[in-house]
């Protein structure tokens, strides 16, 4: 049996249905990627939050995905990480690298000084992954 679609469209009934699975797939994949991402947070940055600048500035909003982090995912080393860190005050924003036992926290404004945090001491530190920021350029 042809498929309506094929006849109408000039296309064959194998191409046809090859494109019927094509379509099926894409749909399902943006279904799948609308799916992950609902968990997603806001969080506007403080106004003394300047840790990131000048990539992320004081009193930016920025949208975490909690989904996007180690364990669940592996680390991004150019990715910007919203994490866990009492010297922050609790948690920051800042870029990752994995040095042996460490995490190393790191800041883009150079002013600020690397943070080390131990990995059998601390839990799992990340909250998620910076996906999207928004600055005001009006001040």
């Amino acid at each position: 049996v042809l498929p309506a679609a094929s006849v109408r469209d000039g296309v064959s009934a194998p191409d046809a249905l090859s494109l019927q699975a094509h379509r099926q797939a894409v749909s399902q994949g943006i279904r799948e990627e609308r799916r992950q991402h609902h968990n997603l947070r806001a969080v506007q940055l403080a106004k003394n939050a300047d840790s990131m600048v000048p990539t992320i500035r004081p009193g930016d909003i920025i949208i975490v995905d909690p989904t996007e982090r180690p364990p669940m995912k592996p680390l991004n080393k150019n990715a910007i990480y919203a994490v866990r860190s009492q010297e922050e005050g609790g948690c920051a924003v800042k870029r990752v690298k994995e040095v042996a036992d460490y995490w190393l926290l790191l800041s883009d404004n150079k002013e600020k000084e690397p943070i080390l945090l131990r990995k059998e001491r601390e839990d799992n530190p990340f909250i998620g992954r910076v996906i999207w920021s928004w600055t005001s350029w009006v001040r």
